[in-house]
C-alpha cells in the first residue's frame, strides 16, 4: 500500500486526472498508469470517483488520440469505478482551428448512452458534452457535475436545473479552463486580461467570473470547483451568495513537468467528521509525491453547511418552464416612453447627461405568480410559494451588461407598493417612484455600480423580508432600483432583462422557504 493519508472506515477517495492530452498524443504508457493504479487501489483506499479535468486528447479529429483515451479510462470500467469527464477545449478542437461545437468524436467516444446501466450516472445535457454522477459514501450521496468548457447559457440553464432538484447533496463541480497561474504575472480566476491573451474558444460560452457569479455562488450545494488547462497549481477560497466558503482549486501539469505531466494526479482524502479534505499530487508512473504547499494541503469543508431540505425555488423567465417576469425602465428625460420591450434596464441618476438638470431612470422588476393557496395533503411539491409559507432566504440576481466607468455610485432596491406593468412611463406613473408613496422607503439593499473584478457583472440583493410580506398575502408589485444621485457623475448602469436573449443572464429571484401540508377533511 502506498503511503498516503491514511482512512478511517467513514473517510474516502476522490481522484481528480488532470489533462490527460499529450499521454494520448505520446505516452499512453503513462495515461494507463493512472487509471490502472486507480483500479488497483480502489478497495484499499475506498475510492469512490474518479473525475477528469478536460483534454482527455490532444487533437479532436486524431481518431487513434481518442483510441487511446477510451481505452486508459476503460480500466476504470472494468473495475466498476464510478467517473465522469469534462470537455475542453482540445477535445473540440481540429487543425487549422476549426473548433466543433457539437463534440461529435468526444460523444463517439463517451457518448452518455454508454453510461446509462450504471446507477452512479445520473444524467447529461441535451448536447450530451456535460454530465453529472452520484456516489454512495459516509452513509450521504454526494453530486459531482462535470460542464463543458466555457459552459453555453443553455448547458449553465440544465445544469441549474439538476441542482434545483438535488440541493440535499453537496456538490463538486469539475469544468476546463476556470482558473489560471501566470506564476510571477499573478493567478485567479480568468479575466479581460487573460482573454486578451487567450481569447475564448467558445463565443457564446460563459466567462470565469460570470460562471462564478450566475453559478456557483448563487448555488449553496457547491464547495469546490476542479480545473485544469493551464499549466500550473492554484488554489483560492471564495465566499458565496450565502456566505460560505468554496474551494476554487486548479491543477495541469501537461507543459513544465515532463513526459506531457509525467502522470502526476490529484488525491482528495474527504474526511467527513474533521470537517476536512486532505489533498496529494502523486505519479503513479514515477511512484513519487509532490510536496509543496500547492501540490500538498487541506481544504476546511463542513459540508453540512452546504446542504438545506428546505425547498427552493428559482424563478426565471424561461427555466423551468416560468414566463412570469415583468420589467422595464422609466425615463425622466423621455416621461411618456415606455420599454417593456427592451433587452436593458436602465437605472441613472441622469440619462440625458445634462450639464444643469438631472433625468432620473428607474428599473422595474417583478416575478409575478409567486404564491400560490396552501398545500393540501396528497399535493406533489409546489411549484410557487404555498400561502403563509415562512421564507428562509429569498435573493434577487440582476447582471450587468454595462457598468459605471466614472465613479462608484449606489444603486438601491426598494419593494415596490403599488402597480405597473411593462407600458408603464414615468409620466403614469405620476413623475416616477417617489419613496414613501410608491414603495417602501425602507431600503432592501444597495450595490455598487462600479464592477470590481472587471468582469465580475452579477449583483445579489437580500430581499427576504419582501418576498415575506407578499407569501404573508401582500400586493406583490415587485422591486425598483434607484439610482444615488451624485452631482456631476452622470453614469449609470445597464441591467440585462427578462426579454435578453441569454437566459442565464435574466433577473432571477431564488426563494427557499419551509410550509405546513394542510389536512384534507373528510
Amino acid at each position: 500500500m502506498l503511503a498516503v493519508s491514511s482512512t478511517s472506515a467513514e473517510d474516502f477517495v476522490i481522484v481528480a486526472l488532470p489533462d490527460t492530452q499529450k499521454y494520448t498524443e505520446s505516452y499512453p504508457e503513462i495515461y494507463d498508469a493512472q487509471t490502472q493504479w486507480c483500479a488497483d487501489n480502489a478497495v484499499g483506499m475506498n475510492i469512490k470517483f474518479i473525475t477528469h479535468l478536460g483534454d482527455l486528447v490532444e487533437e479532436a479529429a486524431t481518431i487513434p488520440y481518442w483510441e487511446i483515451a477510451s481505452a486508459s479510462m476503460a480500466i476504470l470500467d472494468d473495475a466498476g469505478i464510478p467517473y465522469g469527464t469534462c470537455v475542453g477545449n482540445h477535445d473540440l478542437l481540429y487543425p487549422g482551428d476549426y473548433y466543433d461545437p457539437n463534440g461529435t468524436n468526444y460523444l463517439t467516444y463517451f457518448d452518455p448512452q454508454f453510461y446509462q446501466s450504471q446507477p452512479w450516472f445520473r444524467g447529461a445535457s441535451p448536447s450530451g458534452l456535460s454530465n453529472y454522477q452520484v456516489v454512495e459514501a459516509d452513509g450521504h450521496e454526494w453530486l459531482f457535475m462535470h460542464l463543458l468548457v466555457e459552459t453555453p447559457p443553455a448547458e449553465l440553464a440544465w445544469a441549474q436545473e439538476v441542482l434545483n432538484v438535488h440541493r440535499d447533496k453537496p456538490t463538486w463541480i469539475s469544468t476546463h479552463r476556470y482558473l489560471f497561474d501566470w506564476r510571477i504575472l499573478g493567478a485567479g480566476r480568468y479575466d479581460e486580461f487573460n482573454y486578451t491573451f487567450e481569447p475564448p474558444y467558445r463565443p457564446d460560452g460563459v466567462r470565469a467570473n460570470d460562471f462564478w457569479g450566475n453559478f456557483v455562488s448563487v448555488n449553496r450545494q457547491v464547495y469546490l470547483v476542479h480545473c485544469g488547462h493551464n499549466d500550473g497549481e492554484y488554489r483560492q477560497v471564495s465566499v458565496n451568495a450565502f456566505g460560505k466558503p468554496v474551494h476554487e482549486v486548479l491543477a495541469d501539469y501537461q507543459d513544465t513537468y515532463g513526459n506531457g505531466g509525467n502522470g502526476w494526479l490529484r488525491i482528495l482524502t474527504f474526511r467527513p467528521d474533521q470537517h476536512q479534505i486532505d489533498v496529494q499530487t502523486y505519479s503513479p508512473y514515477l511512484n513519487d509525491f509532490r510536496t509543496g504547499d500547492e501540490s500538498q494541503f487541506s481544504l476546511a469543508v463542513d459540508f453540512a453547511q452546504y446542504t438545506s431540505d428546505s425547498p427552493l425555488l428559482v424563478f426565471q423567465q424561461g427555466l423551468d418552464g416560468y414566463s412570469g417576469t415583468e420589467d422595464t425602465w422609466v425615463n425622466e428625460d423621455a416621461g411618456g416612453s415606455s420599454y417593456g420591450g427592451s433587452t436593458r434596464i436602465i437605472v441613472d441618476d441622469d440619462t440625458a447627461n445634462s450639464l444643469f438638470n438631472e433625468y432620473e431612470g428607474q428599473g422595474l422588476i417583478r416575478f409575478g405568480n409567486l404564491v400560490r393557496a396552501p398545500v393540501q395533503e396528497g399535493e406533489p411539491a409546489p411549484t410557487a410559494i404555498p400561502l403563509g409559507a415562512t421564507i428562509v432566504s429569498a435573493t434577487l440576481s440582476i447582471n450587468l451588461a454595462d457598468d459605471t466607468d466614472l465613479g462608484n455610485p449606489q444603486f438601491y432596491v426598494h419593494r415596490m407598493t403599488r402597480n405597473w406593468d411593462e407600458s408603464s412611463t414615468w409620466n403614469s406613473l405620476g413623475g416616477g417612484v417617489d419613496l414613501g408613496v410608491d414603495a417602501d422607503p425602507l431600503r432592501l439593499g444597495a450595490f455598487a455600480g462600479d464592477n470590481n473584478p472587471d468582469f465580475d457583472s452579477g449583483r445579489s440583493i437580500d430581499v427576504t423580508s419582501a418576498v415575506q410580506l407578499w407569501a404573508n398575502g401582500a400586493p406583490n408589485d415587485g422591486f425598483v432600483i434607484l439610482p444615488e444621485r451624485i452631482s456631476f457623475n452622470d453614469d449609470g448602469i445597464e441591467i440585462y432583462s427578462s426579454e435578453d436573449g441569454d437566459p442565464s443572464l435574466r433577473p432571477s429571484l431564488a426563494v427557499e422557504f419551509i410550509y405546513d401540508v394542510e389536512n384534507v377533511a373528510p
